[in-house]
């Protein structure tokens, strides 16, 4: 742009204001920021980067045929310039009959015509150049410097952080002083440096609109000190005020966000690019991104790791800032992150089958003289089994296969027993999701919940996990059941396994000994778990609160699904209950518990979303106690 204002260059279509420079600019910026995970935006051609920007959803499809169209004029008008004078001119020329002679080159009627299209493509690069790499206009003065030991400078500043609205300055400049003189500080160039003391005015009017400045200031610190090395993200936020604002915002509502984002810079893209709010959770859409990701990085163990936990971090952050905007209720949030969670475990699934198929082949197995492919599933059980993941939830997870019959053997240069190959294929499905990598860990995998518990089986096959449910399992294991279901693998299991849940949910129980056996688990549990139920109140395990909800919900179920069938359509306790009581198989004071489990689950959001403990005062859920005690009481009595 200084080239151009000082040499008189406006109207060059080639460095001028929207022309051919902007679009390679911005084409290249997106290389340069999603380049390293995936492949295909490594390439030369600006047409193939154009393609792949369009059908990956990095920019929108609109935005990218307005630049295509424009690089192409563009082009073909250089193009033309250059042959008239055989010269390499970038600027439109002045004689009426060049340009009509350009114009006839250009299949258009006079050079009005070329100028008309012209300006309108050139209107329209430059619209989305300077959105991409805008800067607020702004009257900010650098108002605070890393002077340290100066009491009057000190006094002076303090002043200034008042100016701004905010509260406690002096423990503010205190922060800064600290700031100032840590190694984070020393290690930033000075550019960075001059656009961290820029943009302090923006930030401090930011941080006077949160409830706790302090607190606020301290974690954005964090954040600076992290990405002090990386000038970059610098330069985005002061290009940027409104993500500075928005930056602030989320570290006032969420100490998890702040933390996440700290660890993980990367994030920050995602609050700039929310894309398509329609999209943002539907299922398909992102198991097709995340595909997508996955094929650009294929054959690199390394990158593929790292592209399955930055995209469950990424995914996972685009949730949490629906919940804290108010779009979507703790029971969607439960929801999108089991689901969430299922895409990624299925991803997974392929990735550990694949690398086991290269050295192993399929396994297969005889059955009536038939051979057939032997299919392996993941069952999800708990939070995942009943859509009720939160931001930090494990994963209970059993492995089944169906491998039966003889000749139960993989096909591959390397032949072993199919018992052997699903072992190790759940062995590959956990060491790829358990493993610590500089991206983190996807989740924490719980499979004691299989037969027999840690010291059986790590996979069952399907015949011999029903015989264990029908006579060995304990009343608990078919509490778990309840919230169990078919998550990842082949599914061709998951009909397999949706009949043997019905089966042995639908055993008749006799009533007393069930009662017995679910309240007996359930004073284990307050006894191992529960604090003391004074002023505070844990979410989870207190009495009157969520395990109480769940175990009357499985009690109801285990003894009315011998009757009714449709019960055991459903995992999830919202689903249960509502079922429950269309049935007529509860009161309407019991049907009340599913508000109040929704209820619990947004102050258990709440707190984790701030790294608290999951407690509460048990004034704010004195009502919602009360009532959780009284249905206990009537069925437990």
């Amino acid at each position: 742009d200084n080239q151009a204002r000082s040499n008189n260059m406006r109207d060059n279509i080639k460095v001028g204001a929207g022309g051919i420079r902007e679009i390679e600019f911005f084409v290249q910026a997106f290389q340069i920021l999603k380049g390293g995970r995936n492949n295909w935006l490594q390439s030369q051609q600006i047409f193939t980067c154009f393609d792949i920007l369009q059908t990956q959803n990095i920019i929108a499809p609109d935005t990218i045929e307005a630049l295509r169209e424009a690089y192409i004029f563009l082009r073909r008008l250089e193009n033309k310039i250059q042959m008239i004078s055989d010269e390499q001119l970038h600027s439109c020329p002045q004689k009426p009959l060049i340009r009509d002679r350009i114009a006839y080159a250009m299949n258009l009627p006079g050079w009005p015509a070329v100028q008309l299209q012209l300006n309108t493509h050139r209107t329209r690069v430059s619209l989305h150049f300077t959105e991409l790499f805008k800067r607020a206009k702004t009257d900010n003065k650098i108002i605070i410097t890393d002077t340290i030991g100066d009491e009057q400078a000190d006094s002076r500043q303090i002043g200034l952080i008042q100016s701004f609205g905010v509260n406690h300055a002096v423990a503010i400049n205190q922060k800064l002083r600290q700031f100032f003189a840590s190694k984070a500080w020393r290690f930033m160039s000075a550019r960075a440096k001059q656009r961290f003391t820029t943009l302090l005015p923006d930030l401090l009017k930011s941080v006077s609109q949160a409830e706790d400045h302090p607190l606020v200031f301290e974690r954005l610190l964090r954040l600076f000190s992290a990405i002090a090395g990386r000038s970059v993200y610098f330069e985005l936020l002061y290009q940027n005020t409104r993500l500075l604002e928005k930056l602030v915002q989320l570290f006032d509502k969420s100490a998890w966000i702040a933390e996440e984002i700290a660890q993980f810079p990367m994030l920050i893209e995602h609050l700039i690019l929310s894309g398509d709010a329609a999209k943002k959770f539907d299922r398909k859409q992102i198991a097709n991104n995340l595909k997508i990701q996955l094929d650009n990085v294929a054959g690199d163990t390394e990158l593929e790791l790292d592209v399955l936990r930055l995209f469950k971090l990424e995914q996972t952050i685009v949730i949490a800032l629906a919940e804290l905007s108010e779009e979507i209720t703790a029971t969607q949030v439960g929801r999108y992150l089991s689901e969430l969670a299922e895409v990624i475990l299925h991803a997974v699934y392929q990735l550990a089958c694949s690398a086991l198929q290269h050295q192993y082949g399929l396994p297969l197995c005889s059955e009536d003289g038939m051979s057939r492919e032997a299919n392996f599933a993941i069952i999800g059980y708990g939070k995942l089994g009943g859509h009720e993941m939160h931001y930090q939830s494990d994963l209970d997870v059993i492995f089944l296969h169906d491998s039966t019959g003889s000749e139960q053997f993989t096909n591959g240069a390397k032949t072993i027993d199919n018992s052997v190959y699903f072992a190790r294929l759940a062995q590959k499905i956990i060491s790829i999701t358990s493993v610590v990598t500089s991206s983190g860990k996807l989740y924490e995998i719980d499979s004691r919940l299989r037969p027999e518990g840690a010291s059986g089986l790590l996979v069952s096959s399907s015949h011999a996990y029903l015989k264990y449910q029908l006579d060995k399992a304990w009343t608990w294991e078919h509490q778990a059941l309840v919230r169990a279901r078919y998550v990842a693998g082949s599914s061709k299991i998951e009909s397999v396994f949706k009949r043997m849940r019905q089966s042995v949910l639908g055993i008749q129980r006799e009533p007393a000994k069930l009662k017995q056996d679910i309240a007996e688990m359930r004073a284990r549990i307050h006894h191992n778990k529960a604090p003391g139920e004074g002023e505070l109140r844990n979410i989870k395990y207190s009495r009157g609160c969520m395990i109480d909800i769940e175990f009357m919900v499985q009690y109801w179920v285990l003894l009315h699904a011998n009757k009714v069938s449709s019960i055991s359509a459903y995992s999830d306790n919202i689903s249960l209950i509502n079922e429950l009581f269309r049935l007529k198989l509860i009161s309407v004071e019991q049907s009340r518990l599913s508000g109040i489990y929704q209820t619990y689950h947004r102050w258990l959001h709440s707190t984790m979303l701030q790294n608290n403990p999951a407690e509460i005062a048990s004034e704010l859920i004195a009502a919602e106690i009360e009532h959780v005690n009284q249905c206990w009481d009537e069925c437990f009595s």
